[in-house]
């Protein structure tokens, strides 16, 4: 069993063009800004699930298939740095900015992702970008809001080039 947890493994990048998004290339993901240390938790990009009533007479079960899914908003809790040193997260993202979310939650091989690393990669816009209220002694922190704008292209691999 290879169980693990994303704290130290998972990456995840904001990349605004991807050419072949179901083969991603590895360098235009680099050009992208890697969000994992700004990150507080992991993101969540949600696919919830809808059923459909297939039941009939001849059974008093009520019976169900399979419908339609997605349609939830992908969230982020980012640290929002001090506007004078490095806000990169923050100043990454304005209200409507398209873009891709590319996830790798099994890591990657070397130091950058790289030709045959897997990721997760999810078309997106940006809906929301709101600093959240803090505690005594927090760290201040905003919340990131996505759409999820197509199917999201799960377990893809890298591939070299540009």
């Amino acid at each position: 069993m290879g169980r693990y947890i994303n704290d130290g493994i998972l990456r995840w990048f904001w990349v605004t063009t991807l050419s072949n998004p179901p083969a991603p290339s590895a360098v235009q993901v680099n050009a992208g800004v890697e969000l994992t240390p700004f990150t507080v938790t992991t993101p969540d990009f949600p696919q919830s699930g809808s059923t459909a009533d297939a039941s009939d007479i001849g059974s008093a079960f009520n019976k169900t298939v399979p419908g339609t899914y997605g349609g939830d908003k992908a969230t982020a809790t980012m640290y929002l740095d001090r506007e004078d040193l490095d806000n990169e997260a923050w100043d990454t993202f304005e209200r409507l900015d398209e873009g891709y979310a590319v996830v790798f939650p099994y890591g990657v091989t070397g130091s950058q992702p790289g030709s045959g690393d897997r990721a997760d990669v999810y078309r997106c816009t940006v809906i929301t970008k709101q600093r959240q209220a803090t505690a005594r002694n927090d760290t201040a922190r905003f919340t990131l809001e996505l759409s999820i704008d197509e199917e999201p292209l799960m377990d893809v691999t890298l591939v070299a080039g540009s």
